[in-house]
């Protein structure tokens, strides 16, 4: 549980940020089941901006596995690469645009499987003319390599030259392979290239949008943004349906979920330059049971070169089939053989229809003497392991490459993987041989039962009026000490909407953010900031829109003299990374919320410019435990050093400052029927006794007098459910301690 807190509240920071830094953050763990962190790991951040790039870091993991890098731009729009070396020398990379007010890149590495060691590949680069460049192979160890240029072309040569057509970002792939296959490695970088008399070259982003059917997520209608370098002063996109559009940044509503190639023609307004750029888009229906999917190979050689064997691969029940081929023709048959009339390149859709589904997939299919050059595979699922099996061109013998949609790979013609949970993947295998046949193919794979899943979306408001940048996660509460937590992290739109479409089953509670700096506190679902005091969501049957009002502070014009600074101490949670998590919140004499400090990674915390009177601070960490301690600033005594201790589970004030009541933890933990807590009173107090559950029911409830001593108090427990529990302890100023324990 720990852990899945720790990765949700690396954003706690963000209110202060500035709307011209790019923010990139993302955790690397193992791939083991329980996930466990990577420390000390290399991530390499490339950031593309205006043609070239811009900067060029290096960081590292902490020791919770969390790495960051904060980069202050010029240019709102372009590109990052982010990268790290699998322990198999495999660099696993990950790319995201950005662009206007969308500067925040989120991505967590999976890394560390069990290939077997050898060699690393690795090259360098020099640009000698501005569209040619050449390539130094730096690896060690492998005897065969392939080189992908990222153009369509490819070479087997060890230090090769390659010559491109056009301008623009390429990535370059060098795969390095023993003749015996016991070992292999991968490395990419990105190429950046320019021709001044070339003038300019397509590229464009995509991202789902609402549309007037359901403005809170419209899963089949999508945002494209141009991002081509130079001035274009035309547009003309072919969306892979048979529609197109000749605005420069168009919204477009797709007839189903499914793969499409969307293409962007670009050119000036003199006609000197045109560029074309293409790419798959993904398009998902968060309520559809079906997803059309198929491959094709030749038929046999009775048939001839023109002619090929479609196979459907679709997902769901579906009762009709519709196949465009490209050529004029179609068919409705579910498997058809169809024979064209000469060689080229088909763009062959499958639309499929179910009783309430819909779907579409198109891809390019070569027909012709070269066709020979092809992949396909199939897999089984048993609950969420996959056994896939693959094909390559008649089964000549070639390298398989997997790439299974969850941030890991793996090598060969048969391979077994286990996924962390069910889902959706989009499963891709690259396979080449000697005679630089490479080929590529895709499948989206359904693992586990998806209908356990659910569609969770809402809107974030600062006062009356949507939050315009934000980040919202939500996460699981875990009931049962083997539960497997569940996390999301989403970018809110301009219009503060939030959506999370694939959420299993369960209890969850839901975090906002801001991500610029005014009055407003990071904020729950239910309107609160501290943890304990969320509302629970129970899924099976979500009740949407979950609307979150982040809390003001209360704003006030007396300022003063008045300091409050202090520290959180204890080695375990330094050397674990939880200190810099912690937002130390500040509390007016009536609980009403004034605003909150960073503590930093050494546990420091300041708070000045304050009136002098009574304070209360209370250190907010979801998950953990805390208490409120009194602090009183005064003109004899302007300000107050507040040192606290992180223990078991909970934050608690050093002894001489804690409230009138302060109590133990509770013991046996887990509770079986008796639950057993030391109260200590400082002097007489009436105190209240509430334990509660996390879907915030009160399941007990009781009065205490103490009289300035202490006394082990009893509770008969065993008729609650099992489960986790909250024991809220407050005195008669109000002030609350909260323990948790398990049932």
């Amino acid at each position: 549980m720990k852990k899945m807190i720790l990765i949700l509240l690396l954003m706690t920071g963000f209110a202060s940020m500035a709307q011209s830094q790019l923010t990139i953050m993302g955790t690397v763990m193992d791939n083991t089941p329980l996930g466990q962190p990577i420390p000390n790991q290399e991530i390499t951040i490339d950031v593309y901006a205006g043609g070239a790039l811009f900067v060029s870091n290096v960081v590292y993991s902490d020791s919770v596995g969390y790495y960051a890098d904060f980069i202050q731009l010029n240019n709102n729009q372009g590109q990052v690469i982010i990268s790290t070396q699998d322990c198999d020398s495999t660099i696993l990379s990950y790319s995201q645009n950005f662009f206007g007010d969308s500067l925040f890149v989120y991505h967590d590495f999976v890394i560390c499987g069990n290939f077997p060691p050898g060699c690393v590949a690795d090259f360098r680069y020099e640009i000698q003319e501005p569209l040619t460049v050449s390539f130094l192979n730096l690896s060690q160890g492998g005897e065969s390599y392939f080189w992908d240029f990222g153009d369509g072309h490819h070479s087997n040569e060890e230090n090769p030259v390659h010559t491109y057509q056009d301008e623009g970002y390429y990535n370059i792939c060098l795969t390095l392979m023993s003749n015996d296959s016991s070992c292999y490695s991968k490395y990419c970088q990105t190429v950046t290239l320019s021709d001044d008399t070339l003038g300019c070259q397509a590229n464009f982003a995509y991202f789902p949008v609402g549309d007037s059917n359901n403005p809170i997520h419209g899963s089949l209608t999508v945002q494209f943004l141009d991002m081509s370098l130079g001035n274009p002063s035309l547009w003309f996109w072919q969306f892979g349906d048979g529609t197109g559009a000749s605005d420069p940044n168009p919204i477009h509503t797709f007839g189903g979920p499914g793969i499409y190639q969307v293409c962007l023609t670009i050119q000036s307004a003199d006609s000197s330059c045109t560029s074309i750029f293409c790419q798959d888009v993904i398009v998902q229906n968060d309520s559809a049971t079906c997803v059309a999917q198929f491959v094709h190979h030749p038929a046999d050689s009775a048939q001839g070169d023109l002619s090929l064997q479609f196979i459907d691969l679709s997902y769901g029940n579906p009762a009709h089939w519709l196949w465009d081929f490209g050529d004029g023709h179609s068919s409705t048959e579910q498997n058809p053989l169809h024979t064209y009339a000469s060689e080229g390149d088909y763009y062959v859709c499958l639309t499929i229809n179910g009783p309430d589904c819909q779907s579409v997939w198109c891809e390019n299919v070569w027909v012709g003497a070269g066709s020979d050059c092809y992949n396909y595979f199939s897999y089984q699922v048993l609950d969420n392991t996959v056994v896939f099996s693959g094909f390559h061109s008649a089964n000549i013998p070639a390298s398989y490459v997997w790439e299974f949609g969850d941030g890991t790979s793996a090598m060969g013609q048969e391979v077994t993987h286990s996924y962390s949970g069910p889902g959706m993947y989009y499963v891709s295998l690259t396979t080449f041989d000697d005679n630089l046949c490479r080929a590529f193919s895709s499948q989206l794979v359904v693992v586990g039962d998806t209908i356990a899943y659910n569609q969770v979306y809402g809107q974030v408001f600062e006062g009356d009026f949507p939050l315009e940048q934000g980040v919202v996660m939500i996460f699981s509460i875990d009931t049962s000490l083997n539960y497997n937590p569940f996390i999301d992290v989403t970018l809110i739109d301009s219009s503060g909407v939030y959506v999370f479409p694939y959420v299993p089953s369960g209890e969850f509670v839901i975090y906002a953010l801001n991500m610029t700096y005014n009055q407003y506190l990071p904020t729950y679902y239910g309107d609160v900031i501290n943890w304990e005091d969320a509302e629970v969501l129970v899924l099976g049957q979500p009740n949407n829109p979950y609307d979150i009002h982040l809390v003001s502070a209360v704003t006030t014009s007396v300022g003063g003299n008045g300091v409050i600074n202090g520290q959180i101490s204890d080695e375990v949670v330094r050397s674990s990374g939880f200190l810099d998590k912690i937002n130390m919140l500040l509390y007016n004499e009536s609980k009403e919320s004034l605003g909150f400090a960073n503590v930093t990674s050494d546990g420091d915390f300041n708070l000045d410019n304050l009136a002098y009177g009574v304070y209360y601070l209370y250190p907010e960490l979801t998950g953990i435990s805390a208490e409120f301690i009194r602090v009183e600033l005064t003109s004899e005594q302007p300000t107050a050093q507040v040192n606290m201790t992180f223990s078991g589970g909970s934050i608690t004030g050093i002894e001489n400052q804690k409230e009138l009541v302060f109590a133990g933890e509770i013991y046996p933990n887990p509770v079986t029927d008796i639950l057993k807590i030391n109260i200590e009173a400082l002097e007489m107090s009436d105190v209240s006794l509430k334990i509660i559950g996390i879907d915030g029911r009160v399941y007990h409830a009781s009065n205490i007098n103490l009289n300035g001593t202490s006394e082990t108090i009893q509770i008969n427990v065993s008729d609650l459910p099992k489960g986790m529990f909250i024991l809220r302890i407050t005195d008669h100023y109000q002030v609350f301690l909260n323990r948790k324990f398990m049932r």
